[in-house]
């Protein structure tokens, strides 16, 4: 009987480390209005109505109570569908109230952060987008249909460093077919 119990608290320490994959490093796939590192999970739909304020604070200490906070601004709003392929794929569509702009994009989880065998400091996902203005009163969008379209490309760098504490970094770069001028 003693040889058993000794068995027993020796052989965990000669049994192979198991992976531990961080999850929920945020708790949603979005930040504020970015993208996250995190995705919908297989066969989840997401129906996600976002909604930006105007300006609170436009010419002076006295306009942030005449514009009501923001609310009385000129508000933008966003009517979109998230769709995970499967755990590390997902995809998405909307319509912006903004030059009346159309979109759609791919999120690809790429690494997921995780201890063990297999130490991964980070949770990598790559992101792109394109959308497109279909508003045809902008007399700057009227030479080229190809000019109403735009790019953008991210990537999604992530760690949860505690419970509490998420960080993520997302160097972007973005394409507009159309710009105002040379310098842009």
């Amino acid at each position: 009987m003693k040889k058993l119990i000794l068995a027993l608290l020796v052989l965990p320490l000669f049994t192979a480390k198991a992976q531990q994959i961080e999850y929920a490093i945020f708790s949603d796939t979005r930040i504020i209005s970015s993208q996250s590192v995190e995705s919908n999970f297989k066969g989840e739909g997401t129906f996600i109505i976002s909604h930006r304020f105007g300006d609170i604070y436009q010419n002076g200490p006295e306009s942030i109570l005449y514009n009501f906070f923001g609310f009385d601004g000129g508000a933008n709003m966003r009517i979109g569908l998230d769709y995970g392929i499967n755990d590390w794929i997902m995809v998405g569509g909307g319509r912006s109230g903004f030059n009346k702009t159309y979109d759609a994009f791919f999120k690809m989880k790429m690494l997921s952060q995780q201890t063990g065998d297999r130490n991964i400091p980070v949770s990598v996902s790559f992101y792109t987008d394109a959308s497109f203005i279909s508003d045809t009163t902008n007399a700057l969008l009227d030479s080229f249909f190809v000019d109403r379209f735009s790019y953008s490309y991210q990537l999604l760098i992530a760690r949860k460093f505690s419970d509490i504490f998420s960080m993520q970094l997302m160097p972007t770069l973005i394409h507009r077919n159309l710009v105002a001028t040379r310098e842009e």
